[in-house]
């Protein structure tokens, strides 16, 4: 398994919600750790929970949200924070295959 960096997550978000933030009138390239996803209108709560199921796609890994802060999952540099740490904890690919099988 590969590390990843909050760095690579928030431009992975960056890319992604590129469009989002443009409608906003927001240049992605300006976003700094302390940006509010929601407080700006650039996802909605269903929003949230696509961006998390395509960043664990993305990173090839599941986030377990029980054991993340509500006020953390949409300012981008705690979230990014989360999900690197989870991801290099082995909380990553070994959680999506948790299917049962051997």
């Amino acid at each position: 398994m590969n590390s990843i960096t909050p760095a690579q997550v928030k431009d992975f978000l960056k890319r992604h919600f590129q469009d989002r933030f443009r409608a906003k009138g927001i240049d992605p390239e300006t976003i700094d750790d302390h940006f509010s996803l929601l407080e700006t209108g650039v996802v909605d709560s269903f929003g949230v929970i696509s961006m998390i199921t395509t960043i664990e796609q993305e990173f090839h890994m599941e986030i377990d949200i029980e054991n993340l802060n509500p006020d953390d999952i949409s300012i981008v540099g705690r979230f990014c924070k989360y999900v690197a740490e989870s991801h290099n904890k082995g909380k990553g690919p070994s959680q999506a295959n948790r299917s049962g099988g051997p």
